[in-house]
C-alpha cells in the first residue's frame, strides 16, 4: 500500500512507515528484516526510529509521555501518546547539517500517522530499552524530552515513603481495562463458521518477487532458510 501509494518509499535511502497513536509501528520495512531483533513486545518508534523519536518529543503538543497505574499487575506504566488532531506536516524541530530528515502526518479519520524518512546516511542514535523485560531502566525520574521505550516500574517503589521518588505518583491515573485472554470459541461460531469459503483464495507461488508479493494476505517471501541463516 505505501509503495502503491508513496513509489518514494521504495528508494533505498527512504524509509515509510504507519504508526498509531501510541507509538507502535503498523508498517516498517524493518519489521520485515529476518535479522532484526528488539524488545518483547510490539516494535515501537522509539526503538526502530530512535533518532527521529528523539527530534519528535521537541515537537510541543505533538507528543506526550503519560504514567498509568496497572493495580492487575501492581505496575506503573510508561507510555507515549500523539495527538491525532494534528493538522500539519511536521518535520525536523532540530535543524542542523545531519543527513536524516522526516516528515509525518496524521491520517484523517484514524488513530495512526504516516511518515517518511530520508536519511542520505547512517547517524548513531539511541533510546533506552531493556531487550530482556520491560522494565525502565530508571524509575527514578522521569522527563518528557528523554527518549525511551515504553516500560513499567513496579509500584511498590512508588508506594515506599522513603524512596527517591517524587510524590507525582498520587496522581497517576488508572490504566485501562485489560482483556481477558480468551481463545476459546463459541459452538455456535463453530458451526457457523466451518461451512465458510475462505475469503481469499491467493496463489502464493505466483508472486516470485519481494515487491509483488508484499501486501498479499498469506503470503510471504522467504529471505533465509529454516536455520536463520542463509539467504
Amino acid at each position: 500500500f505505501l509503495i502503491d501509494s508513496m513509489p518514494l518509499c521504495a528508494n533505498s535511502y527512504v524509509k515509510c512507515f504507519i504508526m498509531n497513536n501510541r507509538g507502535y509501528l503498523v508498517s516498517h520495512p524493518g519489521l520485515m528484516d529476518p535479522n532484526s531483533s528488539g524488545p518483547i513486545e510490539q516494535q515501537h518508534i522509539t526503538h526502530k526510529e530512535s533518532m527521529i523519536a528523539i527530534d519528535m518529543l521537541n515537537h510541543k503538543g505533538f507528543v506526550t509521555k503519560r504514567l498509568c497505574n496497572n493495580f492487575y499487575d501492581k505496575t506503573i506504566q510508561r507510555f507515549y501518546e500523539f495527538n491525532t488532531s494534528l493538522t500539519n506536516v511536521l518535520s525536523n524541530v532540530v535543524s542542523g547539517d545531519h543527513c536524516v530528515h522526516y516528515y509525518i502526518a496524521a491520517i484523517p479519520g484514524t488513530n495512526a500517522f504516516i511518515g517518511l524518512v530520508n536519511a542520505s546516511c547512517s547517524v548513531g542514535a539511541f533510546c533506552p530499552c531493556s531487550m530482556v523485560d520491560r522494565l525502565c531502566l530508571n524509575c527514578n525520574r522521569m522527563e518528557q524530552t528523554e527518549c525511551e521505550c515504553p516500560c513499567e516500574c513496579s509500584s511498590e517503589l512508588y508506594e515506599c515513603r522513603n524512596a527517591n521518588v517524587s510524590r507525582f505518583n498520587q496522581d497517576i491515573p488508572l490504566c485501562g481495562m485489560m482483556l481477558e485472554n480468551n481463545n476459546h470459541k463459541s459452538h455456535y461460531f463453530h458451526n457457523f463458521a466451518e461451512n465458510l469459503k475462505s475469503c481469499f483464495d491467493f496463489q502464493c507461488e505466483s508472486y516470485l518477487t519481494h515487491s509483488s508479493c508484499l501486501g498479499v494476505l498469506g503470503c510471504e517471501l522467504c529471505q533465509i532458510d529454516a536455520d536463520a541463516r542463509t539467504p
